[in-house]
């Protein structure tokens, strides 16, 4: 074995670039010096359950049309290689019977809930969702290492909630695609804000005024992507600009971290779209305004559109000072001189802070 395969760091960086799962596993098997390595590797990524369950005795399982299940109860000693590479996986993606491939059912689940010994995968730092007729046993995948959670498909979103409080208090990142976008309001979010003041994205939700007040107040959320629709009351109500709006900013959101703001609607016109903007405005004003008027959901490619030209420290006070000299004859004398000084003041912060994120900060 050459010298340099004898360095953990070395061995374990050539093992991470094999995508192939049968080459991983003939590493682990080449020598004890390998072993390790080639399963952190092998068992990281998993797209289901399959394989770690089938780690069990023979005797356990039943395997039809790409279908496992467990028969029995297993005994303690029965778990012990299901547990031990149990310990590798820090990424999961769990999908249902019509998304094809190979999967465990209802009843395995039902067991591994029921009798597995310890934590269940203790390491995982990431999971993928969209099993809608499994979503009862998501809690046992959920470990408080869990950083990021993506739900795909239609998933009782209030429930997830419910788990998500409970059993992940370092969840930093949360996504609800296609479906599964319920109306949330503040008092749903609340006690999940209060446990992860931590989150630092929330992507592809559809939220009620109330909530949007909540959301504004997390220390580290930086990345917000909300589905608007025209049609539905319990979207965002839209408030007037208060005259002393500038000031309000100042005393109740001071250095918002939040630096991207999605919207994404079909039917909104463009003056409905700007009234939701003012309001967004009020409570994130540091944000980069980015609306998608091609779709009412929200996905990875969206057009740029109004806000999004302008760069850098003049893109995060762009929308608010437009809204301004658009809606002036609302605004009482004076407030478009204090929102320069409130402007002024924190470019100076930032710039005294050096934050690297705003190199072309300047007055406008």
């Amino acid at each position: 074995m050459h010298r340099c395969l004898a360095i953990d760091e070395v061995l374990c960086d050539i093992l991470w670039q094999v995508d192939d799962k049968g080459s991983l596993y003939h590493a682990a098997l080449v020598c004890r010096a390998f072993l390790e390595p080639a399963n952190k590797s092998l068992w990281y990524h998993l797209q289901n359950l399959y394989h770690l369950v089938n780690l069990l005795p023979a005797h356990l399982l039943e395997d039809y049309d790409y279908r496992l299940t467990i028969l029995s109860p297993p005994s303690p000693a029965d778990w012990r290689r299901f547990t031990h590479h149990g310990r590798y996986v820090k990424f999961l993606e769990i999908w249902g019977w019509e998304a094809g491939g190979c999967f465990i059912d209802e009843n395995a689940f039902k067991i591994i809930a029921e009798h597995h010994p310890g934590p269940f995968l203790p390491n995982l730092m990431h999971l993928s969702w969209s099993d809608r007729g499994l979503v009862e046993y998501a809690p046992l995948v959920m470990p408080p290492t869990l950083i990021t959670l993506r739900s795909v498909g239609y998933i009782p979103l209030a429930g997830i909630l419910d788990r998500v409080v409970t059993n992940t208090p370092r969840l930093k990142r949360l996504t609800f695609c296609d479906d599964s976008s319920e109306i949330l309001d503040g008092d749903e979010l609340a006690d999940a804000i209060k446990a992860h003041d931590q989150w630092t994205t929330l992507e592809e939700v559809v939220l009620r005024s109330d909530a949007f007040v909540h959301l504004s107040r997390i220390p580290h959320l930086t990345t917000l992507s909300v589905a608007l629709t025209e049609d539905d009351h319990d979207c965002v109500q839209v408030q007037p600009v208060p005259s002393d709006w500038a000031c309000r900013l100042e005393a109740e959101y001071p250095l918002s971290p939040l630096k991207k703001l999605d919207l994404a609607s079909s039917r909104f016109a463009p003056a409905a779209v700007h009234d939701v903007a003012t309001y967004l405005a009020r409570l994130f004003p540091h944000a980069d305004l980015v609306h998608d008027k091609s779709s009412d959901k929200l996905s990875s490619h969206r057009s740029s559109y109004g806000w999004s030209a302008v760069p850098s420290a003049e893109r995060r006070w762009g929308a608010t000072f437009d809204i301004i000299r658009e809606k002036k004859e609302e605004l009482a004398p004076g407030v478009i001189e204090k929102a320069k000084t409130l402007q002024k003041r924190y470019l100076a912060e930032h710039a005294r802070r050096g934050l690297k994120e705003f190199p072309e900060a300047k007055e406008t």
